[in-house]
């Protein structure tokens, strides 16, 4: 024969267990529609061989951006935090692939993550010397520049820590062939002081060789060598080498 057995629990119970309950919920909902929307329109453009710029649309209630990248489809790495709707990622590598994907913050954390974009860096451009951006690498075995009216600066490069002597030799090597004068600048392009002496139009257009020697480089330089007189040089041939 079947029994039925009634259990009683006391009506406080039951209403403080639906209360709980349902006060978990609305918390649990309060947060999840407190936080952020999705970055919608991702897209990952290059920007020169070594930096690619990510944009995207703003996010509902997003106080700021987290931006990370994606390696091997899985691997992910936060490269930073912006108010913006756009990051550049630069020191990247020329003809190369990169992922992205972009996340919502705001004081409830971080929303969904955004769709991936990848966009691939430029091949690295040849150096011509045109600006510091693509200057041409002087070498022990020297490279040669010329300047001609019209054209009245070239940017070379190098690199050194300790000691060690710029030349400049003009293309004769016993006649005037370049008149020219020379800055050297550090990485960000201001004129540098070594060893007491500043680095700025120096007169290096004088026939046969010209040095500057230094036992204190450190790091990369740049050599800006500029027509001395524009006006009535037609200009000429040089030759730098650095060792």
């Amino acid at each position: 024969m079947k029994r039925n057995f009634l259990v009683r629990v006391g009506s406080s119970l039951v209403v403080g267990l639906i209360a709980l309950i349902m006060f978990g919920c609305e918390e649990f909902i309060r947060e999840i529609a407190s936080r952020p929307g999705t970055p919608l329109f991702v897209v990952a453009a290059p920007v020169s061989s070594t930096s690619i710029t990510i944009t995207w649309l703003s996010a509902y209630g997003a106080e700021s951006y987290n931006v990370y990248s994606i390696t091997g489809g899985s691997s992910i790495s936060k490269l930073g935090n912006t108010k913006e709707t756009s990051y550049t990622h630069e020191g990247l590598t020329p003809e190369t692939a990169y992922t992205y994907h972009v996340r919502a913050v705001n004081s409830s954390g971080e929303g969904e993550a955004s769709t991936s974009s990848t966009g691939t860096t430029f091949a690295a451009a040849a150096a011509n010397g045109k600006t510091a951006d693509d200057a041409i690498t002087i070498t022990a075995g020297g490279v040669t520049g010329t300047l001609l009216r019209g054209s009245s600066e070239q940017w070379f490069t190098f690199t050194k820590t300790g000691s060690g002597t710029l030349s400049v030799q003009d293309s004769g090597n016993s006649t005037y062939t370049a008149n020219i004068v020379i800055d050297i600048l550090d990485s960000s392009q201001e004129v540098v002081t070594i060893d007491g002496r500043k680095a700025e139009d120096l007169d290096m257009g004088r026939k046969n060789l010209n040095t500057f020697s230094s036992n204190n480089w450190s790091g990369t330089y740049y050599v800006l060598v500029k027509l001395y007189d524009t006006d009535s040089l037609t200009g000429g041939t040089f030759r730098l080498s650095f060792e």
